[in-house]
């Protein structure tokens, strides 16, 4: 299976392919702090360093 490579900075949609979630969980991590965003021109951007740092916390939690 090839690896997507993802930007720097993510679409709330390429975050949701990412964690493969719904676009609506995406803007739900966003609005409880589980996720960081950059406001651009009223659209979300998610640093892919914050969505990592998201999957190993989910991760720890679940062990």
């Amino acid at each position: 299976m090839k690896r997507q490579k993802y930007p720097d900075i993510l679409t709330a949609a390429q975050a949701a392919a990412f964690l493969r979630v719904g676009r609506s969980t995406i803007y739900q991590l966003i609005a409880a702090g589980e996720l960081e965003s950059i406001p651009v021109h009223g659209h979300h951007r998610i640093p892919a360093k914050s969505v990592r740092k998201f999957m190993r916390k989910t991760s720890a939690k679940a062990l």
